[in-house]
């Protein structure tokens, strides 16, 4: 068994601080990642220092400007680049989980959707996580699960990215995929258990 923490960047995030609370309820030691991890140097440092048993990579810059897009798109590729090389250096036997999005399947359709659903993202936010996710499948080392999240909502949650409720509105909405309600307290607003993981560069629709 692979001994050490959970490592977490983006721990203070609204997802990170819901998993960093999640994990000392648990007794699973976890511990946030506090560097650029857009510098390969800085990455490294943090992989060394910590050598966890995993890795959750929740951090990701915001879309905002004009050049938010690409420039989002530039960050989130570095990050990634640096944490993955720094992670196959250092402890390349671990998973690293690495949070996707609803995004990449576009406008979907009407049946559930599935990991093996046709990835057609509509917007510049499901293009940048489906290059992204790609990329990252395009690694021998380490293993990658790659989770397309949908709406995360719960306490906590700016009030400008909460999910509306109107009138009509389900007050359990569904998780996607499964067919059944979300239970009760549930931190999701629209849930799907789509996690894949790519070990060889090869794409899956």
């Amino acid at each position: 068994m692979r001994s050490g923490p959970v490592l977490v960047t983006g721990a203070e995030g609204f997802v990170g601080t819901h998993l960093m609370a999640r994990a000392e309820a648990s007794g699973i030691p976890a511990v946030a990642a506090r560097a650029d991890l857009r510098r390969p140097e800085s990455a490294r440092r943090v992989i060394a220092g910590a050598r966890p048993a995993a890795v959750v990579h929740l951090a990701s810059p915001g879309i905002a400007g004009p050049d938010g897009s690409c420039a989002a798109l530039a960050d989130d590729a570095s990050m990634a680049a640096g944490l993955l090389a720094a992670v196959a250096g250092v402890r390349s036997d671990i998973p690293v989980l690495m949070a996707g999005s609803a995004a990449q399947y576009g406008l979907a359709g009407p049946d559930p959707l599935s990991e093996a659903s046709p990835l057609s993202p509509v917007s510049a936010y499901g293009a940048a996580k489906t290059a992204l996710e790609l990329a990252c499948a395009d690694r021998a080392a380490p293993r990658v699960i790659w989770a397309r999240t949908f709406n995360l909502l719960g306490p906590g949650q700016p009030r400008a990215r909460r999910c509306p409720r109107g009138r009509g509105s389900s007050p359990r909405p569904s998780a996607v995929g499964t067919g059944r309600s979300a239970p009760a307290g549930s931190t999701s607003c629209a849930t799907s258990s789509t996690s894949v993981t790519r070990p060889t560069p090869t794409w899956r629709s």
